[in-house]
C-alpha cells in the first residue's frame, strides 16, 4: 500500500502515574502481601493506589501517583480511535511517566481490555524493558531518550500541551490551522496537581478545551476527533 502525504501525528501522556512500587514503600508490609498474592516481589508490581493507598502518604506527590488506570483508559480510546486505525504509520504514541521514562507503544498494538491483565502486561515492560510478538517490537522503554527527542522533529510551535490553565480555544477550528502539518500533542496522564516544571518550560504553546479540568480520556477523545476531521 502506498502511503499517502497526510500529516504525522505525535501522541504523548505526560507526567503519567504510571509506575512500579518505589523504593521507599517497597518494605511496606501492605506492599509485600499485594505483591506475595501476585507471586511477584514489591519492586516488580505496579503502583496502583486502589490497592496502595494506605502506603502512599509516604511518598511525594502522592496524589499526582498510583493511577495506572488513566493510562489504560487514555491507550484504549487512542489506539482504537478511526485516526490511529486507518493511518497508523502516521502516528506516534508515547508515555511519559512521572519518573521521567519514555516509553513507546506501537499504534498496532492490540492492548488488553481487562484492566488486571494491563497491569500484568506493564510489570512485565518494566521488568524487560520490551514487549514484542513475532518479532515486531509492541511497547518498549527507552532509557537514553527523553521527551524533548520525541518531539524533536516537530517544529515547536507546533507542539501543542493542554490543560485547564491554558488559552481557551475552540478545538475543532483550532485544528483546521494545522490540516497538512505534523504536530505534537502533549496531554497529562495523573488525577491531581498540574505537570512538571520541566514540562511547562518545555511546552510554552498551552491550550485548553474547557474551562475546567477534565478526566485525561476526555480530553484526549476531544483531541482526537478534532484531528481525524481535520486531515481528512
Amino acid at each position: 500500500m502506498e502511503k499517502n502525504t497526510l500529516p504525522k501525528t505525535i501522541f504523548i501522556i505526560a507526567d503519567s502515574a504510571l509506575e512500579t512500587i518505589p523504593l521507599e514503600i517497597q518494605h511496606n508490609d501492605f506492599i509485600k502481601k499485594h505483591a506475595l498474592k501476585k507471586g511477584k516481589k514489591s519492586s516488580q508490581i505496579i503502583l496502583d493506589s486502589s490497592n496502595h493507598y494506605k502506603a502512599m502518604n509516604k511518598l511525594g506527590e502522592s496524589k499526582k501517583r498510583g493511577r495506572p488506570d488513566i493510562i489504560h483508559f487514555c491507550l484504549l480510546n487512542l489506539l482504537g480511535s478511526p485516526l490511529v486505525l486507518k493511518n497508523p504509520y502516521l502516528v506516534e504514541v508515547y508515555i511519559h511517566t512521572i519518573n521521567n521514562l519514555i516509553i513507546e507503544i506501537n499504534p498496532k498494538t492490540r492492548l488488553p481490555r481487562n484492566f488486571n491483565r494491563f497491569l500484568g502486561l506493564f510489570e512485565q515492560l518494566f521488568n524487560q524493558q520490551i514487549i514484542k510478538s513475532k518479532d515486531e517490537i509492541l511497547i518498549q522503554i527507552h532509557k537514553n531518550k527523553s521527551i524533548m527527542d520525541v518531539v524533536k522533529e516537530i517544529p515547536a510551535e507546533n507542539r501543542f500541551l493542554f490543560t485547564s490553565k491554558g488559552k481557551e480555544i475552540k478545538i475543532l477550528d483550532f485544528f483546521k490551522n494545522y490540516t497538512n502539518e505534523d504536530i505534537g500533542i502533549i496531554v497529562g496522564g495523573f488525577p491531581h496537581g498540574s505537570f512538571s516544571t520541566n514540562i511547562l518550560n518545555n511546552f510554552p504553546n498551552k491550550y485548553s478545551i474547557f474551562p475546567e479540568s477534565l478526566d485525561a480520556w476526555i480530553a484526549l477523545n476531544q483531541i482526537i476527533y478534532s484531528r481525524e476531521n481535520t486531515i481528512d
